[in-house]
């Protein structure tokens, strides 16, 4: 509902392009659009992204599919789930992650996202390299020691610096991020009226009216969505009473304040944002820090379902929905129709594959690798709610506000300096993307982008090779999907074969 009403709000009134979503369409646009003669281009470039993406998914997902079944420990051609190259390179470079995911999809994925946003993350990997040794020799990088991995680097240098430091450069973007929302608003806003002198046959309709929408698409009253996200808020309030009465009783109040004022504010400022940049924004930190500052006690309340939620991004769907000529009614349908279905069918299938192996373990090795930290990271919200009176927390340890304003400043600096300059700032994004994370699945789709813009595009020509890379990404992917399927499903087979009772 909330995405719908901000689509009318950014879309029909300021035509907004919404950039990504041409991307996300073309692969199904690519094969329902253009003559004769173009069908055959199209489904070319997309069955021969399904094949290499059938071959490349027998041979990283497939194999090691398999082999788990059969044999104790899988057989993997390719290390999985990154190539580990951190205790490798610690003497040269301390306290530095490095590595990279061995995933051909990725080198396509860097063909097709913007090219400067794909800069900005290799500056940001570029960036986290040289810092980091050297924030290493300052001593501030001080839980790091020689022989860590990937995932115990990330968490040591998590705790010293770059969890408040990542903090505050989202913050100082989610700044600069709003002025930019305001400043472009006032611009289109004045332009309208300029339109709206010379021109006033041509000013679009009122968000509110469904006069003069695009006939067929499926359009319905912008109120009806308004008393849907009513609703089902004042439910969520309701479950929320239920599951925590003591937080409840004293801020209700704050909660009603995220619903009714917090979530409708930044959802249109995201979705303006990502018509305009290409990029969601969101104001970082807001339901853990409301939970923080409340002064409640217990592990309870990281579990409920406190209503902070940013539907800027659906706007977007919506936009892709209208391109490839899907109504929206359709969407509302199929969604009814299949939520419940996969809310049931996913129980299930969780289940069995909870069943069928333990988790973590070799058999899932993405799982096996990155469960610790995703369990330390959550284990460092939780303590800042749970520690005793006058001890020191993991989540104070970690919060250095002097670090986080070092994020901010830089941020604000460096993307008033890029405007100013009249630089893209699509780098910026990139830049946020990549700093002092895991860099191993960047790599490859900085690979990728230079290959499309230093030879494929000179090659095939610029515009056609854009037309033509996300129809390659989208059969890829299917591809790999299929295999994907194929192995899930002798892996299913086999263990209800293995298990069963003679």
């Amino acid at each position: 509902c909330m995405g719908y009403i901000f689509f009318r709000l950014t879309s029909d009134i300021e035509k907004l392009p919404f950039p990504l979503a041409p991307v996300d369409a073309a692969g199904t646009l690519a094969l329902v659009e253009g003559e004769s003669g173009e069908h055959s281009w199209r489904w070319t470039v997309f069955s021969s992204g399904a094949m290499v993406g059938v071959a490349f998914g027998a041979i990283n997902i497939l194999v090691p599919t398999i082999t788990g079944v059969i044999f104790a420990k899988p057989v993997m051609l390719l290390p999985l789930p990154w190539l580990e190259l951190t205790p490798l390179t610690q003497k040269l470079l301390p306290a530095v992650a490095f590595g990279a995911v061995l995933e051909l999809g990725l080198i396509i994925v860097g063909m097709v996202l913007p090219f400067w946003a794909v800069m900005g993350t290799a500056a940001a990997i570029l960036a986290t390299m040289f810092l980091n040794p050297v924030l290493y020799k300052l001593g501030v990088l001080h839980t790091w020691q020689p022989g860590m991995d990937t995932i115990n680097t990330i968490y040591a240098n998590s705790i010293d610096f770059w969890f408040s430091a990542g903090l505050g450069v989202t913050f100082g973007l989610a700044l600069v991020s709003i002025i930019s929302t305001v400043i472009s608003y006032r611009r289109v806003k004045r332009e309208r009226m300029e339109a709206s002198l010379t021109h006033p046959d041509q000013v679009g309709t009122s968000p509110f009216s469904i006069k003069g929408l695009p006939p067929g698409r499926g359009d319905f009253n912008i109120f009806y969505a308004m008393g849907l996200y009513v609703v089902c808020s004042l439910l969520i309030l309701g479950l929320c009473s239920v599951l925590l009465p003591t937080f409840f009783k004293s801020y209700a109040w704050l909660l009603a304040l995220m619903v009714f004022i917090y979530n409708p504010m930044i959802s249109y400022v995201s979705a303006r944002i990502l018509a305009i940049a290409g990029q969601s924004i969101d104001v970082p930190f807001v339901r853990e820090g409301m939970i923080i500052f409340s002064g409640y006690k217990g592990v309870d309340i990281w579990m409920a379902p406190i209503p902070v939620t940013n539907y800027g991004a659906q706007a977007q769907h919506f936009r892709t929905m209208e391109l490839v000529g899907v109504s929206f009614w359709s969407v509302v349908k199929a969604q009814v129709f299949t939520l419940p279905l996969i809310l049931l069918v996913s129980f299930l299938f969780w289940s069995y594959v909870w069943r069928s192996a333990p988790i973590p373990s070799s058999l899932f090795p993405y799982a096996q690798k990155t469960w610790e930290l995703n369990a330390r990271n959550s284990i460092l919200m939780f303590t800042s709610t749970t520690g005793e009176e006058g001890a020191q927390t993991m989540f104070q340890k970690a919060w250095h506000l002097d670090y986080l304003g070092y994020g901010a400043g830089a941020c604000v600096v460096v993307f008033t300096l890029m405007s100013w300059m009249r630089l893209p700032t699509m780098a910026v994004y990139g830049f946020v993307r990549g700093m002092g994370g895991i860099p191993h699945a960047f790599v490859l789709e900085v690979l990728g982008a230079l290959i499309a813009r230093f030879y494929l595009h000179k090659r095939f020509g610029k515009q056609q090779f854009l037309r033509a890379v996300p129809v390659l990404l989208a059969g890829y992917f299917t591809g790999t999907g299929l295999i994907g399927m194929l192995g899930a499903a002798f892996a299913l087979i086999a263990n209800s074969v293995s298990k069963g009772v003679f």
